[in-house]
């Protein structure tokens, strides 16, 4: 291993960091240090999806490591990547086998993760690998649209269409994301949900 000058600070904000620790790591044939190396293989897959770093997760993947590896919170490389809208790295993962199904401590998928960031290209290439909204994902969803229609945010509303959630869907009071934004007045989510609504009733007519 290289052996770092003391007082040297090494950040994992540095991708060559994550590059040479995971190959030095790789090198070594000593059965002491496989434990080691699995303990560090999820920080450093995850640090290295969080800085776009593609080169230092196929280091990672050289070296044995699995890219669908979770971190003390099950976040794996592709809910990382997912959340920071990392669409070239998103891809390299799905390539390599990490799943779109997998979900974290809090129940998240990386689709979720993408909509909560309104990643939109990220959205749609996950849709387009296979992932979906469950049944868990849409429990309050009406109530998430509705509150999205009364802030304006026509983006959050844009992103949660993308992944397929029924824009008509109702919130604890039983109105929809529509009918708040009439009442709240906001003209843009106005014509983007009447939009989209034309649009449903139009698939449906054919």
């Amino acid at each position: 291993m290289t052996v770092v000058p003391t007082g040297a600070k090494i950040s994992l904000r540095d991708s060559k960091f994550i590059q040479v620790i995971a190959r030095s790591l790789s090198i070594s044939c000593k059965e002491e240090l496989e434990a080691v190396r699995d303990a560090l293989i999820p920080p450093l897959a995850c640090a290295a999806a969080k800085l776009g770093d593609i080169d230092a997760l196929r280091a990672i993947a050289e070296m044995g490591g699995n890219l669908s590896c979770e971190d003390y919170d099950g976040r794996t490389p592709l809910h990382i990547a997912a959340s920071e809208g990392h669409l070239p790295l998103v891809e390299y993962l799905l390539t390599s086998g990490a799943t779109v199904y997998a979900r974290d401590r809090y129940g998240s998928t990386p689709l979720m993760n993408a909509i909560k960031f309104r990643h939109i290209q990220v959205i749609n290439l996950l849709r387009e690998t296979g992932a979906h909204l469950s049944s868990h994902d849409l429990e309050n969803t009406g109530t998430i649209l509705c509150s999205l229609a009364a802030k304006g945010d026509v983006d959050g509303l844009y992103a949660w269409y993308l992944a397929g959630a029924d824009l008509e869907q109702t919130g604890y009071d039983g109105k929809n994301a529509l009918q708040v934004a009439k009442a709240t007045g906001h003209k843009e989510v106005l014509d983007f949900l009447r939009q989209k609504q034309q649009k449903k009733e139009s698939f449906v007519n054919e």
